[in-house]
């Protein structure tokens, strides 16, 4: 039975390479891969199923995760396109900043 650390030797530069096009991005790539060894660390009884067992699930796991995180993606684009968003200038901010401060001193009291 190979260790994790050995499949994370073995396989971290490959999962981040093919999970690269769906994110197009080298960190959430990264992260992505890392996430998909915490859910095999989670799953133990998968280590005595063998090489080639773990690597599909590793692939498989980085797929899904993500195609998901483009999809997350996709929406909110969308969601940012279609909603204005109005410049926050300093003013506003204050205005905010000292109501939060009003309505949590009267919440107190």
């Amino acid at each position: 039975m190979l260790s994790i650390e050995y499949y994370f030797k073995t396989y971290f530069l490959q999962l981040c390479t093919f999970a690269f096009p769906w994110v197009n991005s080298e960190e959430i790539a990264k992260d992505i891969v890392q996430d998909a060894f915490i859910v095999l660390m989670d799953r133990p009884e998968l280590l005595e199923k063998g090489e080639r067992v773990i690597k599909s699930f590793l692939y498989t796991s980085v797929k899904n995760m993500a195609m998901n995180a483009k999809r997350r993606n996709i929406v909110f684009e969308r969601i940012r396109n279609e909603v204005p968003m109005e410049e926050s200038n300093e003013s506003n901010i204050l205005d905010d900043l000292i109501n939060a401060e009003l309505i949590g001193a009267l919440h107190r009291e």
